[in-house]
């Protein structure tokens, strides 16, 4: 009897992780800045500071928001592009949003800046899982 108690549990909990998995492994929205938004950040790193405690994975949706003229979104391949803030090279600029959402596909780490404010600190780059 005790026999089937416990496979009774065992079965029980590998269908009831199996039934979860698929809300566990969910892709996450997040809008980039939280709060603020893609605005001029408040304080130095603000950005950096945002994705600190953050894990992003693929398949993760990031919203864009911001005021038409007021900023851009650009993303750029290389870490020396976006430390020098040097969008010649950049993959796409977006200089008026309309709701912009975004899906990174790939492990890797992105680079994104506002062309009009990079120096200033605007920027943020995601490590992708």
């Amino acid at each position: 009897m005790a026999y089937v108690k416990l496979n009774f549990v065992v079965i029980t909990t590998i269908m009831m992780a199996y039934m979860h998995f698929p809300t566990m492994m969910a892709a996450t929205a997040y809008v980039f800045g939280g709060a603020y938004k893609w605005t001029l950040p408040p304080i130095p790193n603000f950005y950096k500071e945002w994705t600190k405690e953050k894990k992003f994975f693929t398949f993760d949706r990031y919203y864009i928001w911001f005021k038409k003229k007021e900023h851009t979104f650009a993303e750029v391949e290389s870490k020396k592009a976006y430390d020098t803030c040097n969008a010649t090279t950049a993959l796409y600029v977006v200089d008026d949003p309309g709701g912009l959402v975004i899906t990174l596909k790939e492990v890797g780490v992105y680079y994104f800046f506002c062309t009009l404010h990079c120096k200033e600190g605007h920027k943020v780059s995601i490590e992708v899982n």
